[in-house]
């Protein structure tokens, strides 16, 4: 039986026109998904995504802005993801004619109303700031270009591309854009691949965010539907208010402070969660190796790692589950009824247990680890 590392060494070798990077957050991204989907042979990615070659084609296809050619099956849109396809955009760049003249690499524009952000950008950090009016100001660093910044039917598009002397080890530039004190946009989608995106007291419907290994810095207002993806970047939120928040990252860390959703839905292979003073009704966290802390005001809690410790604490309304395979957890939930289990033993209220414990409580708990020890308190 061929192996997913085989798939992954064809699919690699099939993006070989790509540079080293971007192929090796490409493949990153597919084996993150394949890891989390159990996806462990070559027939099983090949069922899912689609042979390599054929994948190569739907991603080649992407960049060109063209339809794979026969016989190799078309990959469905829906596989290839936010993040991956903000590369493919990116890079497309690449693709226009060689003889056009870079744009000006610094420049302030003053722009029409819009109620939308459509950006893509490589390596400048983006900040989305409330002030007078609408503008656009942006200073580019020499390896990238701007290909569009413009208002049409209320949508602010603003995308570079690279030049020919593009390297991603760059640095610099910024992209500022300010909209007036008061606006509320419908949707906002950012996808960079090592800038830093800082949004501070914005008001927004819809936000979506990807980026290879850029950090994502939120402060104050309300991001609507936040869904944020990245293979390395750190998450920081603070006193943030958003309708639902949906995140995934590899090796990045999140931490959030005094921020409220009624649902969040976050996941990580290694990266850490620190989650303090979160208001939640809904909260539901995945990680493998990464650590889990959380406190504030839950409703329902359900919480899952491979080896990454488990620490919470705060009040829980409705019934929750928290499982490890190795990890440690240790829960201060007042007026929980616990059923625990545990082969290293359970520490309840300050007393030692064998592999099992309960007690009664008006909120079940359900806790379970196979080697790592579980403390609790109910007082």
């Amino acid at each position: 039986m061929m192996t997913a590392q085989q798939y992954f060494e064809e699919l690699s070798a099939g993006l070989d026109r790509l540079d080293a990077a971007a192929r090796e957050d490409i493949i990153a991204y597919y084996r993150e998904y394949a890891q989390e989907a159990g996806l462990s042979s070559y027939e099983q990615l090949s069922e899912h995504f689609g042979t390599p070659r054929a994948l190569c084609d739907s991603l080649c296809a992407e960049l060109s802005g063209t339809a794979p050619l026969p016989p190799s099956p078309a990959v469905p849109e829906q596989k290839i993801p936010a993040a991956v396809r903000s590369i493919l955009v990116m890079l497309s760049g690449q693709k226009r004619d060689a003889g056009t003249d870079p744009q000006t690499s610094e420049c302030e524009i003053a722009l029409d109303a819009f109620s939308g952000i459509d950006l893509s950008v490589f390596i400048p950090d983006v900040v989305l700031q409330e002030g007078d009016s609408f503008s656009v100001h942006y200073r580019l660093p020499e390896c990238e270009r701007l290909e569009c910044a413009e208002v049409v039917d209320g949508l602010f598009r603003f995308r570079t591309a690279k030049t020919r002397t593009f390297l991603f080890s760059s640095s610099g530039g910024e992209v500022i854009i300010t909209v007036p004190k008061g606006t509320r946009l419908q949707q906002a989608e950012f996808r960079m691949v090592s800038g830093l995106l800082r949004l501070s007291g914005i008001f927004c419907g819809k936000t979506v965010v990807s980026t290879v290994s850029g950090d994502i810095n939120l402060r104050g207002g309300t991001p609507g539907q936040l869904s944020a993806r990245t293979t390395s970047g750190d998450f920081f939120l603070l006193d943030v208010c958003a309708s639902s928040l949906h995140f995934g990252t590899v090796s990045g860390d999140v931490r959030m402070e005094g921020c409220h959703s009624p649902i969040a839905d976050l996941s990580s292979t290694s990266g850490d969660l620190h989650l303090h003073g979160m208001a939640c009704e809904c909260c539901s966290v995945h990680t493998i190796s990464g650590d889990v802390e959380i406190e504030g005001s839950l409703g329902t809690l359900k919480v899952s790692t491979t080896s990454g410790d488990c620490t919470l604490s705060g009040t829980l309304t409705g019934q929750s589950k928290v499982t490890t395979v190795s990890g440690e957890i240790d829960v201060h939930f007042p007026g929980v009824g616990v059923d625990a289990s545990s082969l290293d033993g359970i520490t309840l209220d300050g007393c030692r247990c064998g592999k099992t414990a309960s007690c009664p409580g008006k909120v079940p708990l359900i806790l379970n680890s196979t080697s790592g020890h579980i403390t609790v308190t109910t007082g």
